[in-house]
Parts: C-alpha cells; structure tokens; sequence
C-alpha cells in the first residue's frame, strides 16, 4: 500500500518565508562586511536558496549557504573534495614586513691601465681597488647582496658570459679574495660594453622581487670596438647604449670613475654620459663618483651600498584588491606616494619607500613596517 505525505500549501508557504528570511538577514550581513552588492543574493525557481560559488556574484571566499529540499544544506561550490574550509581571496588581514635588500652587482674594470697608471701616493689603480672594495663589501653585506663581474673575463678584450660570484648574502671573503687574485694583464683592453650586457642578461635571468643595480666602477675609456681584439679601438657610443639598455631591463647603474680627472684617466666627458645613461647621475657638474685615493673609493662604494639597499620589504603574496591597502611604519598611516610614502615594486611583490620615509629607513630608524589587506571599498581602520 502506498502512502504520500503533503505538506499544505500554507505550511510550505510559511517555512519557505521563513527560511528565505533567515538566510537574506545572513547573506546581507555578509554583504556588508565585505562589500559586495546586492545582485550576489540568488534563489533558484524552486525557492531554495542557492550558494555563491568562485564564478557567481559576491564576494569570492565567504559562504553563502542554500537549502537541499530535505531540509539540508547544499553542498558549497568553493569546499574542496575533503570538505576543508576554503581559502579566503579577500578579506582583512594585517601582514608584518622585514625589509628586502637590494642585488648590488659589481662591474669592475681589469684594464692594463688598473696596474699601469698609479695615483699620488704611487699605489696602482688595482692596489687601492682591491682594498677599497674589501672594505666596502665587509661594512655593507648585511645590507646589500653583492656580486662580481669583471671585464675583460681574459687577456686581451674577450668576456666570458655570467658573473664571477652571484649576487648573494655574506659575499664579502669570496668576492675579495677573487679580486685579489685577479691582477690584470698588461695588454688587457676595456670592454665595457659587452661587460655590461653580460651584467644586464645575468640579473634578468634572476627571478627575484630584490631590486636589482650595477654598480661599473673603471679608470678607462671603453675600446675594443664591436667586439673585436684591439685593446686602443673606442667604442664610447656602444658602452653608453648598454648602459642605456640596461636601465630600460631594469637595472640602473652607478658610475666610479678611479682617477679619471687625471691627464692618463678616463675622459670626464664620457663618465659623466655613463653615469646619465645609466640614471643615477650625482647632482652638480660631476655627475659620476669621481675617487682618487684608496678612502674616496671606499666612501663611493659604502655610498652607493647604503642608497640601494634599504626601502623595499617583499609581500609574501599580491594583495586581493590593490587600490584597498593601508601601510603603517611603527603605528603611523602612511599614504602612497613617490615623494614621502610608498609605492609598489615590480609586479606588486614588494612596497617600495620613497623621500624622507626612506632615509629613515636607510638610517636604520624604523623598527616596524606591516601593510593590511582589506576588501573592495573596505575601509582600513
């Protein structure tokens, strides 16, 4: 025998209601908590309420539970196979920074003139490089991730592809015992330009949020014309375009110019045009670090260390919404700015401080730095 169990029309009726009523308080709660409108409340033609899954209206990551006809809860679009709770894509969360240092890559020149030519206390050009630069690294590795490139990689103008030592953390006994190891020839030219697309396809092949710099420390003018074997052939016009190539990659580059204002160094001419091409002139009418002593050297590197490695702290993920971000720098809202404040770095990995904010920074006067992520149009206490 056959039994059928009916639910008077009125009854539905009024469980319906209910339940729709129960779920539309939910579902705009939830609305208003995490900003989206209301199209993101559906009910199918049955009068069940259905869920907000990753490709429906509101907002991605929060539930909005429906009913099955018995009763029950519809399965949530969002949960996985093991029925774990689903990852949130936006909401509030606050994210503490550490600081990301900066990829400083030494591009160092090992002409015959480095050993040839010497300055007023009789040391050679080579003699005050290796000490100024084992300085320089040893006060500045905690900070900066140093690496080698030197050019010519052999005698005469050729250049090997890569770098001596890679870009990395604690790079100071490598790198100056590397340097010292390395005197240069007495017929070696200046090969600037394939030196620097060496260092330009190096630090483009480093996948990396870390900003990247070269820092061409030379006493030369560039020679070894196209590439081929003559030590005395100019190639200024080709040097200044790779350096130019390399600041459009990405990488800006500092210029050193080791006695170059001396009758037997490099033209002031054409270092001040490296250090302009490479976008990061000095401000006045020597536009390159210009050193003439084993003290100015060390000063120039410590300098340039200490102005790349210090502003950028790396997010861990790209925020939800970009627009809706708060940054505090020990418990004080900074705005997003390129004159005191913040911006993003490359693809978003990193925030970037700029101005005074910064300096602070490199000074070592900020103790804690966090950024919180908030919602489309949620506003960031």
């Amino acid at each position: 025998m056959t039994h059928t169990c009916r639910i008077r029309a009125s009854a539905r009726s009024t469980f319906v209601s209910s339940l729709l009523s129960s779920l539309l308080v939910a579902g705009l709660a939830c609305l208003v908590a995490c900003g989206a409108d209301a199209e993101g409340l559906q009910t199918d033609a049955t009068g069940d309420a259905g869920g907000t899954g990753a490709g429906e209206a509101g907002v991605p990551g929060f539930d909005f539970p429906g009913a099955n006809s018995d009763g029950g809860l519809k399965p949530n679009p969002n949960q996985g196979a093991n029925g774990g709770t689903p990852e949130k894509v936006c909401g509030l969360e606050t994210i503490p920074l550490e600081r990301l240092p900066a990829e400083l890559l030494l591009v160092l020149d090992r002409s015959s003139s480095m050993v040839n030519d010497r300055l007023r206390d009789n040391q050679s050009h080579w003699q005050v490089t290796t000490t100024a630069v084992d300085a320089a690294v040893k006060s500045t590795q905690g900070g900066v991730l140093w690496g080698l490139k030197m050019f010519p990689s052999r005698t005469g103008c050729g250049v090997s592809p890569g770098v001596e030592h890679d870009v990395a953390v604690n790079n100071h006994i490598a790198i100056s015992t590397t340097v010292r190891a390395a005197t240069p020839g007495r017929s070696n030219g200046t090969p600037t330009t394939n030196a620097m697309k060496a260092a330009t396809a190096y630090l483009a092949a480093r996948a990396t949020p870390n900003p990247k710099y070269i820092l061409l420390a030379t006493d030369g003018e560039p020679t070894c014309f196209n590439g081929n074997a003559s030590v005395r052939a100019s190639d200024t016009p080709a040097a200044l375009q790779s350096i130019r190539d390399a600041a459009t990659a990405g990488f800006h580059t500092f210029v050193v110019g080791i006695a170059a204002q001396r009758p037997s160094g490099q033209p002031l001419e054409t270092l001040n045009a490296m250090a302009e091409a490479g976008k990061e002139p000095r401000a006045g009418d020597t536009k390159f670090f210009s050193v003439s002593s084993e003290t100015e050297l060390t000063t120039a590197l410590g300098a340039i260390a200490g102005q790349v490695g210090t502003c950028a702290f790396p997010l861990s993920k790209a925020p939800p919404s970009p627009d809706d971000v708060a940054v505090d720098v020990d418990g004080q809202r900074i705005l997003r700015s390129d004159s005191d404040g913040w911006q993003y770095g490359p693809n978003q990995t990193s925030i970037v401080l700029h101005g005074p904010m910064c300096e602070k920074a490199r000074a070592g006067e900020l103790k804690n730095v966090k950024i919180t992520f908030g919602c489309p149009g949620m506003v960031i206490l």
